[in-house]
This record gives structure tokens, sequence and C-alpha cells, in this order.
């Protein structure tokens, strides 16, 4: 990093106010620990409703924002702000990345977007922005007084200095390229046919790599390639740090298409000259035909993310019936509903029977998730990818830990619960599994807590390995769920001292008609007795694979032969 470029971050900072709003406490916290670094005159406020009241009886030069808050979220918050200062910068924070939050950042002129946990680099990157921005603002607010005073004699120069003002609001200082709020203007002009996004391949490690003086020299001469390439009634913009758009007017989807392919084989084909070197770069492309009524903004974020999903350098022209879109759709529709149904507690455990094979006896229960909303059930396959991509997975995961121990404390029944890698990454599970163990006065042996057998083999495994070690001697019991299906590693995955395998279900629906499956799950069974850990078969749908797994020495059955997942216990059968 520029130790320079930070020094003098720094010392700018310290002349800011600045409003930070975060509803999470621990955020807060971990946050704080950066900003206090940089800003000495810091107002925290815990939601955006508070946000609102203190911005409205303080003076502040800056704003930092959560988005997902009770009360009033961030961006509710910054609109309500904006009816009484346009101009305030603003910064928003999110352990997660969402297109359409992006979009309505680039509609409400936000300033940037950092995610949690902060990157420093990321964060003097959009300081740096913020910096010049608040002034350009100071500058703007001194000019129009002192124009004010003159402006009965210097009419004329008055005239001249707002033109040149307005240019540079419309301006992207670096490249000279109109700027995400000039696209904003012609857009709303409705004579364009196409807006072309174009998102540079890996420019946060060009970054990283060459530091951001060099970065900003490739981002001059990109713009003047582009600008090269550019066919009769295309215009350029640079909309974000590493983002431009074409709009075009007069063409159809087929002429886009071939423009982007064109594009695309050009800078495969052309090197850059920056500062005597050579340097490669490209784009991932998202296209979208503007219409009266539709979100083309919305449309190309969609088209773009589709595009990076397929591979970098390469392009997607949206279409509203085609299914990627329909499917992204539907998933933002859930990213809603999710969001409400945690909100208002509406996500509820459900109990699935484990059958003991050599008692006979329904022992245990397998705790799972399902939403209940106006009578309806829905699973979980609906909601947790959602809830995932909002970084709320682990506050599912809390809410089924919280209401399945109240539910198990009535009874003397063992049962699981699943818990995922987020969790365990998480740094007050180990805490919160013990308090609501304590609360409720449930003995850690019952509970077993079952994990994906991939999650060994992630990133951070050694890090999930000591905390499944640490749950384990406590006293849970742990499980491995899906067995078999993952192409992890033995030894890895036996750092865990395990207490049941779950064998995956795709190898027990056909067990009774497949001797391959039959010959897997005996190793598994073998594998398992050898290192005195239970086995389990899930998906056992019929009398015909109950026979057959009893056969093949499994200690426990569970699937819908035995009984399917309620939100009550189901007797013996």
């Amino acid at each position: 990093m520029d130790e320079i470029l930070l020094d003098n971050i720094e010392k700018e900072c310290k002349n800011l106010s600045l409003l930070y709003v975060e509803d999470n406490a621990q955020a807060r916290h971990s946050t704080l620990l950066i900003l206090n670094e940089f800003f000495d005159n810091i107002e925290i406020a815990v939601d955006g409703k508070d946000g609102y009241e203190k911005f409205k009886s303080g003076n502040f030069s800056l704003i930092m924002t959560d988005i997902n808050m009770p009360k009033m979220s961030g961006l509710e918050m910054l609109k309500e702000i904006r009816k009484i200062d346009l101009s305030i910068p603003a910064i928003v924070l999110s352990a997660y990345n969402e297109q359409n939050y992006f979009t309505d950042g680039i509609k409400m002129g936000i300033d940037g977007y950092l995610l949690k946990p902060i990157d420093i680099e990321q964060f003097v990157d959009i300081m740096g922005r913020v910096i010049e921005h608040i002034k350009l603002r100071r500058e703007n607010e001194a000019y129009k007084t002192k124009l004010e005073s003159m402006v009965r004699t210097q009419t004329k120069e008055i005239e001249a200095k707002a033109k040149r003002l307005y240019f540079q609001a419309l301006t992207d200082q670096l490249t000279g390229l109109y700027n995400s709020a000039m696209l904003s203007q012609l857009l709303k002009k409705g004579e364009h046919s196409f807006l072309i996004y174009l998102d540079l391949v890996n420019f946060t490690t060009i970054n990283k790599q060459y530091g951001k003086k060099f970065s900003n020299d490739i981002l001059k001469e990109t713009a003047k390639a582009l600008e090269a390439n550019l066919r009769k009634n295309m215009r350029i913009f640079k909309i974000e740090s590493d983002r431009f758009a074409i709009l075009c007017a007069n063409l159809d989807k087929f002429e886009v298409i071939e423009f982007s392919k064109q594009l695309i084989a050009f800078f495969d084909m052309t090197n850059l000259h920056v500062n005597s070197n050579e340097i490669n770069i490209n784009f991932t492309i998202g296209a979208a035909e503007i219409t009266a009524d539709n979100d083309i903004l919305m449309e190309c974020e969609y088209a773009l993310d589709w595009a990076k999903r397929i591979g970098r350098r390469t392009y997607y022209v949206y279409e509203q019936q085609s299914a990627p879109m329909q499917d992204e759709q539907e998933t933002i529709k859930w990213l809603n509903i999710t969001k409400r149904l945690i909100v208002e507690d509406k996500i509820e455990p459900y109990y699935q029977a484990i059958y003991d094979l050599k008692t006979d006896e329904i022992v245990k229960y397998e705790v799972l998730a399902r939403a209940i909303d106006d009578d309806k059930v829905y699973s979980p396959y609906l909601f947790l990818t959602a809830a995932e991509r909002l970084g709320l997975l682990s506050s599912i995961t809390k809410i089924i830990v919280n209401k399945s121990f109240s539910f198990f404390s009535k009874n003397s029944y063992h049962f699981s619960i699943n818990i995922t890698e987020k969790d365990l990454l998480e740094d007050g599970f180990y805490n919160f599994l013990v308090e609501k163990s304590n609360y409720y006065n449930i003995e850690p042996s019952r509970v077993t807590c079952e994990i994906l057998e991939g999650i060994t083999m992630a990133n951070s495994s050694n890090i999930i390995v000591e905390k499944l070690n640490a749950i384990r001697e406590y006293g849970f019991l742990l499980a491995v769920d899906d067995f078999g299906v993952e192409n992890s590693n033995f030894s890895r995955l036996l750092e865990i001292e395990l207490d049941f395998i779950k064998i995956d279900g795709i190898f027990i629906k056909n067990i009774a008609n497949s001797k391959k499956d039959e010959n897997i799950v005996r190793a598994i069974v073998n594998l398992a007795k050898t290192l005195d850990i239970k086995t389990v078969a899930e998906f056992v749908e019929n009398q015909e694979i109950m026979d057959k797994i009893i056969e093949c020495g499994i200690d426990y059955a569970q699937g819908y032969h035995i009984g399917k997942p309620h939100h009550e216990l189901m007797e013996k059968q």
C-alpha cells in the first residue's frame, strides 16, 4: 500500500465528523477498531431510525452504514437523509455482495460499497474518493457564497464557473469520461436502444499487484482504448472503480453481441502500453435492451452476473424469459421473503425420526428447518441459499438451536442439529451452544452436531477442526452428514473424533437394485466399525431398502419409510 497515500488519508479523516450506523454490536466493535485509527469524531447509531434522528441533530461530514437493520434499513435511512442533504457522502458496509443493492446505490449516488470485514486497501481507495468529494463540496459551497456576492457585476463569469462545476459533477475526474450521473440523465431521455456493462477482469488483483497509481494509469489507457473501439451512436461512461458502461443508439441485439465479441477479441490480442509496460486486460460483459418500462440498470446487473458465472472474458445479453434470468429473479424474490421470515420469527423446527435397527425403536430425531407463513410450509431449499447470500445463515441455525433445545428439554430423546461452516467460523457460536445447553438443562451427550463432509476441506479447515473438537470435548456428539458424496481426505476428516457417519442417500436409494451401491455402503460400514463409529442410512423409503441396510450392518435408519419430518414427534411404528 502507498504509505504516503495512507498518511494523507489519515490526516484528512481527522478533520471529518463521521456518523457510523450499525445494529450488530459485534460487527460495530470490530469495525470501530479500524475507524478509530482514522477518525477522531465518530457518532454511533444502532439502527437506521437512530441514525436518521442523530443526523438531523448533528453536523456530519460523512455517513457509513450497514444495510440490513431493524426499524429502518441503511438505504431507507439514506433516502430520508438525502431529502435533507442531497450531497452528503455515504458509504455502505455489508457482509455480502448483492447486485440489487449496488444498483440502488448507483441510483442514490452512494460513494462507495465496502464488504465486512473491512479490507484496508479498499477502505483507503474509497476514502480517497470521498475526501475529494468532500473537498469539492466545500469548494462549491465557498464558491457559491462568493458568486452570490458578485452576481450583479459578474454575471457572465458566474455562469461560466457554474457550467464548469456542472461538468465536473457529470465527469469521472480520472479518465475524463462521463460518469454514472450523466448516464442516468441520458437514460431518462429514452433515446437509446441498449446499455452495455463492462467489468474489468481481476482488476482487484491488478490493483494489489501494481499499486493504486499504476492502476489509475491502466484505467486511463483502458478508457482511451475503449473510446477507440466505439462504433457510431455509442457513448462510453466510467461508472465504478473497475467498471465502464456503453450507451447505444439504433443497435439491435445481434449488433450488440457482435460488438461484445469483437471487444473481447481486441483486448485478447492487444496489450495496453502503460508507463513503458505492456499490460493485458479484458472484460466480462453484460447487456440489456432499453425499453419504456424496464429497470435497465438492474437488468444489466443480472446479465453481468450471469456472464461471470459462465466464465471470465465472456458476454451475456439479458432476456427476461430465459431460464437464468427467471432463476435469478426467483432468487431475488426469496432474498426478500427470507429477510421477512427471519424478522417475523417464522422459522420453525421440524423433527424426523431416526430408527435403531437393532432395538426396533425410535431413539433420536433430526431437527430440520422449515418456514411457516400463512399456513404454508416452505422447504429449506427455498430460503437457506437466500439466507447464505444475505449473511443470515447463522441466524437461522441459532433460531433452530434455541427452539429445538427448548422443545427437547421437555422429554428425554436424543436429537441432531445441522451446523454449517459459517456457524463454526463465527466467534460466538461455541459459547452459544454451551449457553443454550445450560439454560435448557440439556445434557450435551443428547445433542449431535451434524456437519457436511466437505467442511473439513474448506480454506479454514484447521480452525473448523479445532472448533469441532472443542464442541465434542464439551460433551456434544459429532456426525458427518452426506458421507461418501464429497472427495474429501479421510485422514483430514478423521482428525475429528466422530460418533456417527450418515451415509449419503445417493447410495441408499438404489441399494436394493445396485450391487455397486451396496458394495460402497458395505465399505463405509466396515470403515466405520473399524473406527468404532455408528452408521446412519438416509433416504430409507421402503421395506426393501430397510431389509438391505440391515443386511449391510448399518446401525440406524432415517427416511420416509420411518417417518416424514413433522412439527411434532411421531410415535413408534
